[in-house]
């Protein structure tokens, strides 16, 4: 079962606030996210500025952050599987993706048309929320982030309801539902049927849906003005505490940050976790002077494993290796049992945020490379914190593991760290 979850919501009025869906007026969408035990939180957008609380209750907002322009139709997800949900943009059919909240852009892609209403959501039980559109009442969704839609299409609702999404049955799979007018219309699948309605709310309320008792189960909910009023079940006979965040024209969303951006301790772990924080506190730090190999992380030699060395030991690791061969980081894997073999030409070998690539067989020798595994995609291919990559630590994202590096070297396996 999946740790986090998460359930968008929309607003009626003003620029699009998907967290999977576009908030205009009079056509409300709301995407959802995948199954879980993780309790949902809230926040709302307003222009280009997000406002997000810790818990679902009311209060001022504990953390604010910007993305996107305020015409974008935003969406929140956790698109690398590491607990997190992170913002998004629709612009149009091309899609923007973030995996932390500084205002950068890790995942780009087309999918969809313009005018398609996105949704988001773990369509496959894989951990990822990916991308969905809904083109009137036909639903066309995508497993990872490659723009198509292979999930087979199918037709549910009608051109003018208001889009939802969620794991409505345990499965830890995100299911589509409709809302039109009061009426709340969930499917269990993908076949276009409808297996239960509810009446919920008036017509005029923005929606949102969302683990709120954490059961493992998204419900229904209504923001009326600044008003939230939730609901624990499907049959709209647990309705909860009424309280207000935001105001009437922010559009309302719901997620599952567990306190906003430190994760559920799962499912990459407390230990991973502080790997890929410290991996990425260093993106931008180089040598002194550039080109000269001397760096804060060791001595003036290659120092991409020096390094990860150094990003590891801060994050608690143990045991560590000592070496400052990037091939020789591999060997010690394979010496302690911690080596993940990854096959040529393939995206096997199981990578997950915390780990260490190797690109070179493993062996005491000079040559080849090693980065930190920070995100893995759900096609597969992963994004790295390197050191030593052009003269600095880098980010590179969408690393394909099938395909050779800029030197004709090829990923031989993954280290995994013992503790993590």
């Amino acid at each position: 079962m999946r740790i986090r979850h998460l359930a968008m919501a929309l607003a009626v009025a003003g620029p699009a606030f998907l967290a999977g869906t576009t908030g205009t007026a009079g056509a409300v969408d709301d995407p959802g996210g995948a199954g879980g035990s993780n309790r949902e939180t809230i926040s709302v957008g307003r222009g280009n500025m997000w406002y997000a609380r810790d818990t679902a209750s009311g209060g001022a907002a504990q953390h604010t952050f910007s993305y996107g322009a305020p015409s974008d139709v935003k969406v929140l997800g956790d698109w690398n599987r590491d607990g997190i949900d992170t913002p998004g943009i629709v612009r149009g059919n091309q899609w923007y993706l973030s995996n932390d909240f500084n205002n950068s852009t890790e995942i780009q892609f087309t999918f969809g048309r313009a005018g398609d209403r996105p949704v988001v959501g773990d369509w496959n039980r894989d951990g990822y929320d990916t991308p969905g559109v809904v083109r009137g009442n036909q639903w066309l969704l995508n497993n990872g982030f490659d723009g198509q839609h292979d999930v087979p299409a199918f037709s549910f609702g009608t051109q003018g309801d208001r889009i939802v999404v969620g794991d409505w049955d345990d499965d830890d799979i995100d299911e589509p539902g409709v809302v039109r007018g009061n009426a709340w219309k969930f499917s269990w699948d993908f076949n276009g049927s409808a297996e239960l309605t509810v009446y919920y709310g008036r017509s005029t309320d923005k929606v949102v849906t969302g683990d709120w008792n954490n059961d493992g189960k998204d419900t229904i909910g209504v923001v009326r003005g600044n008003s939230w009023l939730l609901n624990d079940s499907l049959d709209a006979s647990g309705d909860r505490a009424v309280f207000s965040f935001g105001s009437s024209t922010d559009v309302a969303v719901t997620h599952s940050f567990g306190a906003m951006g430190q994760g559920s301790g799962d499912p990459i772990g407390e230990v991973r976790q502080r790997i890929v924080s410290r991996a990425r506190s260093q993106i931008g730090v180089g040598e002194t002077p550039p080109g000269s190999d001397c760096n804060p992380y060791g001595s003036c030699a290659a120092w991409c494993a020096m390094f990860d060395e150094w990003v590891w030991r801060g994050a608690g690791v143990t045991p560590v290796f000592t070496t400052d061969s990037a091939r020789g980081v591999g060997q010690w894997g394979v010496d302690n049992g911690l080596f993940k073999d990854h096959t040529n030409g393939t995206r096997n070998g199981n990578p997950e945020p915390g780990d260490i690539a190797v690109w070179g067989e493993p062996g005491y020798v000079r040559g080849g490379h090693v980065g930190v595994v920070v995100a893995v995609h759900a096609d597969g291919r992963i994004d790295t914190v390197d050191g030593n990559w052009s003269n600095r630590v880098s980010l590179r994202t969408a690393v394909d593991p099938s395909l050779p590096d800029s030197s004709d070297r090829h990923i031989s396996g993954y280290v995994r760290p013992a503790n993590g």
